[in-house]
């Protein structure tokens, strides 16, 4: 009986100590942020070349086109210019998917994935040339017009996996507030500081630029749900920083039910146990 004690006294100081360092650690992330400054990440590295990367941006749609000519046209209205946008349709009506600049390019795989990885690899697979770096979205996203430009400075200083900053295109609804609330406060403390503090920052599953033979090295398990935590475990073993890019400005659609907002939770929750073993491994 007191073995029984002992460990259940052991777990409760346990889980006192995990909550003490959620509220802790934050604290403590303020303050050296608050020490850094507010230098621009850019100067903190140095040039290292001038080239102008070869970017693929994978738009991958599943079974909901409505907002995929919005996304397209602003890539069309990127003021640099060496990219090519691959639509990747998932079960959708490519219908009214036309689009006359040849940067675009769409694909409808058959039989229909139902999947993101898969739709990833589909267009992989599909590329018209070797780009040097792909970079992910939504269908739902919007693009501002110097993403690429401003993009392409990261690369140009040795970055090979950069997070983009996402910002949300709809406040609307309480929901959307609160899932816009919730993602700033994580965007602070999981990515701005830890890119000023020369950490590797946390990634999304939209957004996140990475070169192209270091993608193509990951190897998922399986390719249902958790997309983001595997590539993160596999990059944060390859690459000695993951950067942040504050002025790579993306747009999201935040959710605006509480339905969808339980099952978008619910999802993420299960990839965290899913990817538990993956990312003690670290």
């Amino acid at each position: 009986m007191e073995l029984f004690y002992k460990i259940a006294w052991g777990i409760f100081y346990g889980i006192n100590i995990i909550v003490a360092l959620s509220f802790v650690i934050p604290v403590i992330l303020f303050i050296l942020h608050l020490f850094a400054g507010r230098k621009s990440n850019l100067d903190r590295y140095k040039k290292l070349t001038d080239k102008q990367y070869d970017f693929a941006a994978i738009i991958t749609a599943h079974q909901d086109a409505r907002f995929i000519a919005p996304l397209v046209d602003s890539f069309v209205k990127q003021r640099y210019g060496n990219f090519v946008v691959y639509v990747v349709a998932d079960d959708c009506d490519t219908t009214n998917l036309v689009f006359d600049d040849p940067r675009i390019i769409v694909l409808k795989p058959e039989p229909a994935f139902h999947a993101k990885i898969k739709s990833i690899r589909f267009a992989v697979d599909n590329f018209i040339r070797h780009h040097d770096v792909l970079v992910i979205f939504d269908s739902d996203n919007l693009v501002h017009p110097d993403y690429f430009t401003n993009l392409n400075a990261y690369f140009q200083r040795g970055f090979q996996v950069v997070q983009t900053h996402m910002l949300s295109k709809n406040i609307d609804t309480t929901y959307a507030r609160l899932d816009s609330i919730g993602h700033i406060y994580n965007t602070f403390l999981e990515r701005e500081v830890k890119m000023e503090l020369g950490m590797s920052s946390a990634i999304l599953g939209l957004g996140i630029a990475l070169e192209l033979d270091l993608y193509k090295e990951v190897a998922y398990k399986d390719t249902f749900g958790g997309f983001d935590k595997k590539l993160q475990i596999q990059m944060a073993k390859r690459v000695k920083q993951i950067a942040f890019a504050e002025d790579v400005i993306v747009y999201d659609e935040k959710v605006e039910d509480g339905a969808t907002f339980e099952k978008q939770r619910t999802r993420w929750i299960h990839t965290y146990f899913k990817y538990f073993k993956d990312s003690w491994s670290l």
